[in-house]
C-alpha cells in the first residue's frame, strides 16, 4: 500500500478542501480497476487532516522521472507511448467512471520502474469534477 498525507502549507486542510477529498477519494474507491489508474484503497480522517491509501505501485511521478532523464526529456517515440497509456487511462475516468479530471497535471502521472526506465504509467489522484 502506498500512503498520500494531504495537507496545505499549514499542515491542514480547509474543510471545503477535506469535504471534496473524501468525495473524490470514495468515487476512486467505487470506480473499478483499469491498468493506467492508481487504485483507491481506502482513507483516513483526522480533520483536518486525510490520509489516502492507495495500491502499491513501484514508482515516481513523471517530473522525477524526467529529471533524471538525459536532456530531461523524453523521446518522441517514448512521448507517444506515455501519450497512449495516459489516453487511455483519462479515456476510463471520462466514460466508465463517469469523471473529468480537474486538475490534471504531470505530479499526478506515475511511471513505473525496473521495467526499463519509462515502466507502466498510472494515472494517480482522483480531483474530479
Amino acid at each position: 500500500l502506498a500512503f498520500r498525507h494531504l495537507v496545505d502549507e499549514n499542515f491542514s486542510l480547509p474543510p471545503h478542501a477535506v469535504e471534496a477529498t473524501l468525495r473524490e477519494f470514495a468515487a476512486g474507491m467505487t470506480m473499478g480497476d483499469h491498468e493506467n489508474i492508481l487504485r483507491a484503497v481506502d482513507y483516513y480522517l483526522d480533520k483536518p487532516h486525510v490520509v489516502c491509501i492507495y495500491d502499491w505501485f513501484p514508482g515516481v511521478a513523471l517530473p522525477t522521472a524526467l529529471a533524471h532523464m538525459e536532456g530531461g526529456v523524453l523521446r518522441t517515440e517514448q512521448a507517444m507511448c506515455v501519450l497512449g497509456e495516459l489516453i487511455a487511462g483519462l479515456l476510463f475516468l471520462h466514460e466508465a467512471a463517469q469523471m473529468a479530471h480537474r486538475d490534471f497535471h504531470s505530479g499526478f502521472v506515475y511511471v513505473g520502474v525496473g521495467e526499463g526506465f519509462l515502466g507502466h504509467i498510472k494515472i494517480g489522484g482522483f480531483h474530479a469534477a
